[in-house]
């Protein structure tokens, strides 16, 4: 996906997780949007989550991924060539994942340096609640 071919669409953080949430999928926030848990205001492009590896979660994730429309951003490679799409198989495959979705830009990490999995990340996270969504953050000493 190039530039151009980029959707023009804002980032929905709220919307986003809330549909993730919905369909129960098991995620910790990490990145630019987890500091706004600890009162930190960062600009950020996207929404970054590192997904519980499990395929049964997975498969959930990939259902909410085809509901948003998620589109890989493949750079300059035509789609063709990417040989592997953000279904169960693909995401169980594991990768990091930049995907263009219809309330914006949602990175799925699977593959972070100094992280050494899903369960220590989550083991530390802290829990976050706003009306009619709840979910994981990355902690702040995490974030220092």
């Amino acid at each position: 996906m190039t530039d151009a071919s980029r959707p023009a669409v804002g980032l929905r953080p709220l919307e986003l997780l809330s549909a993730l949430a919905g369909h129960d999928v098991e995620f910790v926030v990490i990145g630019g949007f987890s500091l706004a848990a600890h009162g930190v205001v960062r600009g950020t492009k996207d929404v970054d989550i590192v997904p519980e590896p499990g395929r049964d979660n997975l498969g959930r994730l990939a259902t909410v991924l085809a509901d948003l429309d998620a589109k890989v951003d493949i750079g300059d490679l035509a789609p063709q060539e990417l040989g592997i799409q953000p279904d169960a198989d693909g995401l169980s495959a594991g990768g990091n994942w930049v995907l263009w979705t219809r309330l914006g830009r949602l990175d799925v990490l699977q593959d972070v340096a100094g992280v050494r999995g899903y369960a220590p990340l989550r083991a530390g996270a802290v829990a976050f609640e706003i009306p009619g969504l709840s979910g994981t953050f990355l902690s702040r000493a995490s974030t220092s």
